[in-house]
């Protein structure tokens, strides 16, 4: 369970649009941290990293009261909640448009060879990661999964193709944890007999992947390459306060990449 203050967001994550009272931003920012402190994780500082909040002038008349339904009949009891829209700006990058979206554009590090996709090599299988889950591992020396997303699957560390570990480390990871200027996505690539097939464990390993109980030494890893943002969508989410939960909804940030290989430090 996270302990943290809910009400502290990092300096300098979010500012206020013209116009808008301090009393609705301190509320609004109030709500967007509780939103990002999770019972199993606290989402602000990998936030904090990627994405600049900008609260929007709308916000001013969100506060709000509705109905709720029973059957057909109507609820005379007001439910009470909040509604506050942010713009979400990945962090760096030159500004820029596209036909429909204002986007963020990424410069590639000097002297790297990038590549669309990160190639299959025989004998290896792969694990897309945050730069977070990285660094740990480089501190730990071990990589393991914390299963926060996983259905199920207790215990076990997953890997599988190359193009399916670049996207478990940009496209299909969630919003929160994407590639972005100073916190890349990484894929690793380990010998393919130190994991379990599908046959090992036909109730827990899909068809299309391999996994490991436990961890695996981080000396396992034959391959290390960046997942690094090119280019990516400005977003517009609004933060839903209401009924006892709290959620984003509307656009989030999508963010587009490429790769290049590095040596690992032994």
């Amino acid at each position: 369970m996270v302990t943290s203050n809910d009400s502290i967001l990092p300096s300098g994550m979010t500012r206020c649009s013209r116009g808008i009272s301090t009393r609705t931003y301190q509320h609004a920012r109030k709500i967007l941290s509780k939103m990002l402190v999770r019972s199993y994780v606290d989402l602000r500082p990998f936030v904090a990293h990627r994405y600049a909040f900008t609260l929007l002038p709308e916000s001013e008349k969100t506060a709000y009261k509705h109905y709720l339904r029973d059957g057909d009949s109507e609820s005379r009891e007001p439910i009470y909640g909040w509604k506050y829209k942010w713009l979400i700006e990945p962090i760096g990058g030159v500004k820029g448009k596209t036909e429909y979206h204002d986007v963020k554009r990424y410069k590639l590090p000097d002297g790297v060879n990038a590549v669309e996709e990160v190639p299959d090599s025989p004998g290896l299988v792969f694990r897309g990661m945050c730069w977070e889950e990285w660094a740990e591992v480089t501190q730990s020396g071990w990589i393991r999964s914390k299963g926060w997303w996983n259905l199920g699957q207790v215990g076990l560390t997953f890997f599988g193709d190359a193009g399916q570990a670049q996207n478990y480390a940009s496209g299909f990871t969630p919003w929160f944890f994407k590639p972005g200027k100073d916190v890349p996505g990484v894929v690793v690539g380990v010998d393919k007999k130190l994991t379990l097939g599908p046959l090992d464990d036909p109730k827990q390993i899909p068809s299309n992947e391999r996994a490991v109980r436990g961890r695996i030494p981080m000396s396992a890893i034959k391959q290390v390459w960046i997942v690094y943002p090119k280019e990516a969508y400005v977003a517009e989410g609004e933060v839903v306060s209401e009924r006892g939960s709290t959620d984003l909804y509307g656009s989030t940030p999508s963010v587009w990449c490429v790769a290049f290989q590095v040596e690992m430090d032994r």
